[in-house]
């Protein structure tokens, strides 16, 4: 093939791979409304390789190492199954849960995210928490004894925000830990609609940030004060889940 030929081939090929980038940051930190929605559509699955399922994750942040690891699991209705494991350098006397947050939006109505059914436990001993549903109010939980390890379990719900016009189920999603005291993070999202992971809160050159084993992405790790992870992903069908 001459070399100008070829020159000009892989001009286009790094061209085209700028402008897939560059749509689907625009599309998942929903930057403008119509146009956003429809390169969203668009966005192609990129396939990666990369770190174990969550199912057999058995060392890494929040598992064996300092920080945490949150996974998480959609259901049909848009809500996810979390379970967030946390370990800190230095034991702890208290913990501080924060309230989900959800993906800015033009215009009202979007109800808002909130955490149900929550329950932590340290060493396989539950908690007794103030309350179990987390909106927008922090909650604080005092600890008989100081600990290093921390297991929620919650459901998300009221998070996924649907596009339109989009496939039927193509939901956008934002994920963060709600324990922000601990470094670094691991995010693992279950589920054979997941399409792509985007970390808005890092350089735009490292805001596609989700890679692919099987039926699990993965983002991270994460510094804590830069885990926001956004998914896009299409909703199982109804009974599935």
């Amino acid at each position: 093939m001459p070399a100008r030929v070829l020159t000009l081939r892989i001009a286009w090929l790094a061209v085209a791979a700028a402008l897939v980038g560059a749509a689907v940051y625009a599309v998942l930190v929903d930057v403008s409304d119509e146009s956003d929605r429809d390169t969203q559509d668009r966005a192609p699955i990129i396939q990666h390789t990369g770190p174990p399922p969550a199912a057999d994750r058995m060392s890494g942040p929040g598992v064996t190492t300092v920080g945490v690891h949150l996974a998480a699991e959609p259901y049909a209705t848009g809500d996810l199954e979390v379970a967030e494991r946390v370990r800190f350098a230095l034991p702890v006397s208290g913990l501080t849960l924060s309230p989900p947050s959800g993906l800015a939006r033009d215009g009202a109505g979007d109800k808002e995210p909130q955490v149900t059914q929550l329950q932590v436990d340290i060493s396989g001993q539950p908690v007794a928490l103030p309350r179990t549903s987390l909106a927008q109010i922090p909650i604080r939980i005092e600890l008989d004894e100081p600990t290093t390890e921390v297991t929620l379990r919650y459901r998300l719900v009221a998070a996924a925000v649907r596009s339109s016009p989009a496939p039927a189920g193509r939901v956008l999603v934002r994920l963060a830990p709600l324990i922000s005291d601990a470094s670094p993070v691991l995010v693992d999202l279950v589920g054979k609609g997941v399409r792509n992971l985007v970390c808005p809160e890092l350089p735009a050159k490292d805001q596609v940030c989700g890679s692919r084993r099987g039926n699990v992405w993965t983002a991270g790790p994460l510094p804590a004060d830069f885990a926001v992870v956004v998914a896009q992903l299409d909703l199982p069908d109804p009974g599935t889940s």
